[in-house]
């Protein structure tokens, strides 16, 4: 991850899903359910070049309900 912006919960029960989850895909990043709420993740560098993350989302292949760990 190199970017990304905090989503804070603003009740605890609308985090829905797990810690390391990822719940929203899109153009413009993806969404990962973290202790405090969500965070966004806008630009990833992982083993190559600097990435939008939605484009990286589509490389990888991540999809709603995958998990980090």
């Amino acid at each position: 991850m190199l970017e990304a912006k905090p989503l804070p919960a603003k009740d605890p029960k609308g985090i829905a899903g797990k810690m390391g989850e990822i719940v929203e895909v899109g153009a413009d990043g993806f969404a990962v359910v973290c202790a405090d709420g969500r965070i966004k993740v806008t630009r990833v560098q992982a083993d190559g070049p600097k990435l939008a993350a939605g484009e990286f989302a589509t490389n990888a292949k991540l999809t709603t309900g995958t998990r980090f760990s």
